[in-house]
């Protein structure tokens, strides 16, 4: 690839990444990374003479302790006089209040939003999605009774609530719907249920149910289990397995039948208990699923070939004048490494890559800004002219120096040359002196 090939590359590069970041979701500034993910990078020497090769080493160290996710959530409470109802102590409502608020409380708003809606044979939004804490809790504690019995206002409601909060939500995170009722489903108004959370679980939104059971050992419609989301943890406290037919497989299901009990009968879960369990699934646990360190390196340096440990994922083709190296999976234990060589080749002043970013992904599904690593300045001399120095031989004559004679000295006797005397004036005396040859 020729220069002007690469500078071009790279322009376009830098060109469509800023049209991305323009045009979706807004981006977390990368010092709000979570799990204390530090990223470093080093190059040496810095200042080396052309033909000469520069070491570079990238690290990104990080680890995740209970960090939290951001969801947004909307909570479809029935309003009906079941759960008002004075027989169950505590009441339905009562018990439900002090879960929620507690699941709430538990959330963190610099991330998420909660919205809340209330249903008998029609909804009311009590309060719509936001990240103001206390206007949820004032909401959740304002529910209150209608004198409808029927329940045939949850469709509409659902419909709200997935309306509200594919408008209102942040794009990034986890979309939840948790659905609480109670009571009878008279005339199978609801027995569609599970048409109706169809589309809305097609487009990622988590639907949760959760049924109040009159009884000690209670039992949830089989319409409900079937609009819940289909749940694919581990975690027996959030997935409740399900056969829908004698000879069927067994089905997991975000959909349980609570009660209000201290402690319930096996088969049971105390609707605060429960929530406080759900909390902890959808809120906590936010683990690094990549990292990814890309080079764009100056058309003034050289990839070294065969120099990188580990090898690049998505090396461009030679002469490289890019490099991608992908770490699928959690961080190990001490963090991930990059090390590789490049030869300079021109006379300057100039970094070893035009870009140089670690990119990080977590559980909690947002997208954060990458991280620029450091990039030091290169300073690139000529090349040295060194001047070959001839090697001594081991077998050396000395040179014997030739024999000198004693020559003996001659004196030469020099005669004077007659010269006038003119009294008055200045005049020399000239001396006989002797001479050697």
């Amino acid at each position: 690839m020729s220069t002007m090939m690469r500078v071009l590359a790279v322009a376009a590069v830098v060109t469509l990444v800023g049209v991305i970041v323009a045009g979706g979701p807004m981006v977390v500034a990368a010092q709000e990374m979570p799990c204390n993910v530090q990223a470093d990078r080093t190059v040496s020497p810095v200042d080396l003479a052309v033909g000469e090769t520069a070491h570079v080493e990238v690290t990104v160290t990080g680890e995740c302790e209970n960090e939290s996710k951001g969801i947004d959530i909307f909570f479809v409470v029935d309003r009906t006089p079941t759960m008002f109802n004075n027989s169950y102590r505590p009441r339905f409502i009562d018990a439900l209040q002090d879960g929620l608020k507690s699941f709430v409380n538990a959330m963190d708003f610099s991330k998420s939003k909660a919205g809340v809606l209330s249903y008998a044979s029609n909804y009311q939004i009590n309060r719509n999605l936001t990240d103001d804490q206390d206007a949820i809790i004032r909401a959740i504690n304002a529910i209150r009774m209608t004198e409808e019995t029927e329940v045939r206002g949850l469709p509409a409601a659902f419909r709200k609530a997935t309306e509200l909060i594919d408008n209102d939500g942040d794009p990034d995170n986890q979309k939840i719907i948790m659905i609480f009722a109670a009571g009878p489903d008279q005339n199978n108004d609801l027995v569609n249920m599970d048409t109706v959370t169809q589309a809305a679980r097609n487009a990622g939104v988590t639907v949760v149910f959760f049924q109040f059971s009159t009884r000690e050992v209670g039992s949830i419609y089989t319409h409900f289990v079937k609009a819940a989301s289909d749940c694919d943890s581990q975690d027996q406290n959030v997935c409740v397995g399900y056969r829908f037919s004698a000879s069927g497989p067994v089905e997991y299901k975000y959909a349980w039948a609570v009660t209000t009990l201290q402690n319930p009968a096996p088969h049971d879960r105390d609707i605060r208990s429960k929530l406080t369990d759900f909390a902890e699934h959808f809120l906590f646990g936010v683990e690094i699923t990549q990292v990814d360190v890309r080079e764009i390196f100056d058309w003034r340096v050289s990839f070294v070939e065969g120099s990188a440990v580990p090898p690049p994922t998505n090396p461009s083709s030679p002469p490289y004048w890019s490099a991608d190296w992908e770490f699928p999976g959690s961080m190990p234990a001490g963090g991930i490494k990059v090390e590789y060589d490049v030869t300079v080749t021109e006379v300057g002043t100039y970094y070893v890559s035009d870009s140089s970013q670690a990119v990080v992904a977590f559980t909690d599904g947002r997208t954060y800004a990458p991280l620029d690593l450091p990039n030091p300045l290169l300073h690139v001399s000529d090349a040295a002219t060194v001047t070959p120095t001839p090697t001594p031989t081991d077998d050396v004559t000395p040179t014997t120096p030739p024999a000198t004679t004693d020559t003996p000295e001659v004196t030469q006797t020099i005669t004077p040359t007659s010269t006038e005397i003119i009294p008055g004036e200045d005049y020399a005396i000239l001396m006989p002196i002797a001479s050697k040859p």
